[in-house]
């Protein structure tokens, strides 16, 4: 199976999210600070996060789209796998139009992370990668 690939900034990684990121899912998208400028329903039960993250996944393997979780790097990176999940980050559409590349994305990043950078870092790596793929 086909997976997303990691990429990394100074501070962050960029990876694929899993079932077993699904409460921290919850915590992000059942938020009203996160959600306030989002077009999405809140999430008000549990198990919804796991089936959001399944559909992210699904997403990816059906070629529309692409979720990355963003997770603070350990100190010990690159030999500790010890990360937290602070946000993700969605690339849901890619338009080219005679020769010019527009991109729909989502993205959200629990409130405890803010003001630190953080969505400047990943827009920068997440842009740098979408222009080698182009």
């Amino acid at each position: 199976m086909k997976k997303l690939k990691v990429l990394t900034t100074p501070r962050l990684i960029l990876d694929e999210i899993g079932t077993d990121d699904a409460a921290t899912i919850f915590e992000l998208f059942s938020n009203d600070a996160v959600l306030e400028f989002y077009d999405v329903k809140k999430l008000t039960r549990r198990e919804k996060a796991h089936d959001l993250v399944v559909h992210f996944h699904q997403k990816w393997l059906d070629q529309q789209a692409y979720r990355y979780a963003i997770r603070l790097k350990d100190e010990n990176f690159p030999h500790s796998s010890s990360t937290r999940l602070i946000g993700s980050f969605g690339v849901n559409r890619v338009l080219e139009v005679d020769g010019q590349y527009g991109v729909v994305i989502g993205c959200e990043l629990h409130p405890d992370y803010w003001q630190k950078g953080y969505m400047s870092e990943v827009l920068s790596r997440i842009l740098m990668e979408l222009k080698t793929q182009a």
